[in-house]
């Protein structure tokens, strides 16, 4: 249980940096093979702070209110949503934007799942 409340804060911290690494391409019209990597690495964080709770849950150890389980499946779909977003040939904006969102929502997913848990 120590675990994975000790993830939330980096998975936190992820999307923060997430946003205004992708807030500073979209000023720059471009986007960054570091930033398209950072928001997948930051996915597998998300990946196995799931797997964590699933474990967790099984075990007998249940979130404080059940909407967490929201608020865990909404971080799941974070960056998946963001890059679908993206679509082929997507113009350089769109990309920054879709990522940017992507981010955001990782921050403020993490936020309302650390409250609820």
């Amino acid at each position: 249980m120590i675990v994975h409340q000790r993830l939330a804060n980096p998975v936190l911290l992820l999307g923060l940096v997430g946003a205004v690494w992708a807030l500073e391409n979209l000023a720059r019209h471009r986007v960054s093979p570091g930033l398209r990597s950072y928001l997948w690495l930051t996915w597998l964080v998300i990946v196995v702070e799931a797997v964590i709770g699933l474990v967790l849950a099984l075990a007998g150890h249940r979130p404080l209110e059940g909407i967490h389980w929201f608020y865990g499946a909404a971080l799941l779909l974070s960056v998946p949503v963001a890059w679908s977003l993206t679509g082929r040939g997507a113009g350089v904006r769109r990309e920054a934007l879709a990522l940017l969102g992507g981010s955001l929502a990782i921050f403020l997913f993490a936020v309302r799942a650390m409250g609820t848990g």
